[in-house]
């Protein structure tokens, strides 16, 4: 018997046997899910595995041996196996952490001016969304959601909602009819069924229409009911429809992580809490007022200037379109898996990107992705931001060195140089402290040495303490950072970053940029 993440108990005589093994490598059970410590790897024996084991990426086997293991190297959190889900512990990162480093990079991610990004001029009805940008959704709405932000924008709407005219034609008695034009003239000719005789010495006799019938089948007789338009006030209008669209569209992506196969009883839940919040908005009774959305131009005044609407609009651009082609799968990969390694790449790299904005007093001016090969199908590259100044920050790019191509994380180019930096969640160091060792700043040296215009290389770690070398074998300056050389430099998401804020204030030296260079 196995409780699920569910609550629900399974008989799987396979589950329990995973979880029997798991269990003797180290792993407690409580509360429906096996905890484990991070950085571990379980081995599984030559006993016939579940087809949801062998599906699992963490899955390795053992060459040729009839072993496999499962790798929880650099992940925490809960990830899910199969019917079974394991919280992964760590001493470097929580949960809650791990989830605050996802919100940041996301964040950060979604206001750079790509030049794919825009509102565009229509939009497309969808039934369907991918699990990858499901996830992205799923983020970003529960952003929105946390800072308030989307309900303020409703509200807005509420308080003052875009209304509009409609003009209605209906039969109704001609003493009610205040407005004809030439379709009622036309239907009186052409439609005879509502004409009334007239009651001896009626007024109505004498009127031109009533001349005009004398010595025909009608004579004596009137229109009793005629067509007749007027003016009806509405907000079912495609602006309306467009925001009640929005909001059903992001329950829909919601609904695809809950129901996707790698999603974790902490997604799911962070799932129905969303839902239950999109669903509160639309229970308001301007959109049962609405219809379902048919048509819209998104270049429609209400939407790109009226409160309310026009943050709509940028949220639905932003949900729908992620602001790198790359990070719908890396987060679901981050997500699913709580990939610690790749977010922690990110997330240096943000704020990298964020301490230079601070230092030189203003915002990334572009950005753009740089794919490795053309001849790739998939979207892999690099990305590049662009500051003022000639300063551009690289993430995962590819530079020519004298033997080859090498692959630093993070990238930062100013006239004064280029620097590297690899951000690297485990060193490999064995000990149970994260003290940076020597051979660790062996490895740097490789970018000093194989790129020409790189004057220092540091590997960024979630520790305690930063090492630095300069190049000419001096103690570091006052900033205390090697501009020429290599280093080691501590940076936990938990803790103080001013080591890491206080190198790139170093690297950038503002004071050798010309002003005009940083406003023009």
């Amino acid at each position: 018997m196995l409780v699920s993440p569910g609550g629900l108990v399974v008989d799987d005589s396979a589950a329990a046997d995973v979880v029997c093994q798991l269990e003797q490598q180290g792993a407690s059970r409580g509360d429906g899910i096996l905890r484990v410590p991070s950085d571990s790897v379980f081995h599984f024996d030559e006993r016939p595995i579940p087809d949801w084991v062998m599906s699992s990426p963490l899955l390795e086997k053992h060459h040729s041996l009839p072993l496999f293991h499962l790798s929880l190297v650099n992940r925490v959190g809960r990830i899910r196996l199969g019917p079974i889900e394991l919280e992964i512990e760590s001493k470097k990162l929580t949960a809650e952490e791990f989830r605050r480093l996802v919100d940041e990079v996301a964040g950060f991610l979604s206001r750079l001016p790509f030049s794919h990004k825009g509102a565009g001029l229509s939009f497309e009805l969808l039934d369907k969304v991918d699990v990858p940008i499901a996830y992205h959704t799923l983020v970003y709405i529960s952003n929105l959601l946390r800072s308030r932000e989307l309900h303020g924008a409703i509200m807005q709407i509420m308080a003052v909602p875009h209304g509009s005219f409609v003009k209605e034609r209906q039969y109704m008695r001609v003493e009610h009819a205040r407005r004809v034009d030439s379709m009622t003239v036309r239907d009186i000719c052409s439609n005879t069924r509502y004409f009334e005789q007239l009651v001896p010495g009626s007024h109505l006799s004498v009127n031109a229409l009533s001349m005009q019938l004398e010595g025909k089948p009608l004579e004596g007789h009137f229109p009793g009911s005629m067509l007749s338009s007027q003016l009806r006030f509405t907000v079912d209008n495609p602006e309306n429809q467009f925001v009640r669209y929005v909001l059903e569209s992001m329950i829909l992506a919601v609904e695809v992580v809950k129901t996707s196969e790698g999603c974790t009883s902490d997604l799911r839940q962070e799932a129905a809490w969303i839902q239950e919040e999109l669903r509160r908005l639309l229970s308001y009774d301007l959109f049962r007022q609405v219809s379902a959305p048919r048509k819209l131009s998104f270049s429609s005044q209400v939407l790109q200037r009226r409160a309310g609407y026009r943050e709509i609009l940028k949220f639905h651009s932003q949900m729908t379109l992620p602001p790198v082609p790359t990070w719908n799968r890396e987060l679901q990969r981050i997500l699913e898996l709580k990939n610690a390694a790749t977010l922690y790449e990110y997330w240096v790299f943000t704020r990298i990107c964020q301490v230079i904005e601070s230092v030189l007093n203003t915002s990334i001016v572009r950005a753009l992705l740089v794919k490795h090969d053309l001849t790739e199908v998939s979207l892999t590259g690099s990305i590049w931001v662009e500051l003022p100044g000639k300063v551009k920050v690289g993430y995962n790019a590819r530079l020519q060195g004298y033997s080859g191509s090498l692959y630093p994380d993070i990238v930062l180019e100013t006239p004064d140089g280029m620097w590297a930096f690899d951000a690297k969640f485990r060193l490999d160091n064995k000990g149970e402290e994260d003290a940076a060792k020597t051979e660790d700043i062996h490895k740097m040296h490789a970018y000093r040495d194989a790129l020409p215009k790189c004057r220092g290389s540091y590997l960024v770690y979630p520790g305690d303490k930063s090492i630095m070398c300069p190049a000419d074998g001096k103690e570091a300056g006052a900033s205390g950072v090697a501009r020429d050389g290599v280093g080691i430099i501590a940076a936990r998401a938990s803790s103080n970053l001013s080591d890491l804020q206080e190198t790139v204030r170093a690297l950038i030296n503002r004071e050798s940029f010309p002003l005009s260079s940083l406003t023009s």
